[in-house]
């Protein structure tokens, strides 16, 4: 999964937001760009290339990385808030 430290912030609990996977699962931090998703033994997977919607706990220091914040309210997506001053730094 191509949502590791450098998508999610670690100085917050692990996301515990999961849409499109099977009740009870988790999520765990694997490295720099990458997570894993721990299912239970009995959950069936899902499919490859499969979207999965992972709730970040913290994001003031990743923010700089996305486009924009797909806002959720449970599973019903509401909006989409684009990240304005990406690019705009002031530094010379």
């Amino acid at each position: 999964m191509d949502a590791g430290t450098k998508a999610l912030a670690v100085n917050g609990p692990a996301p515990d937001l999961l849409v499109g996977v099977p009740p009870g699962s988790s999520y765990k931090f694997a490295g720099d760009e990458h997570g894993a998703i721990m299912f239970a033994a009995s959950a069936a997977s899902p499919a490859l290339g499969s979207r999965v919607l992972i709730g970040a706990t913290h994001c003031d220091p990743t923010v700089n990385l996305h486009s924009g914040y797909h806002v959720a309210s449970g599973n019903r997506p509401l909006a989409r808030w684009p990240i304005v001053g990406r690019y705009r730094s002031t530094l010379p």
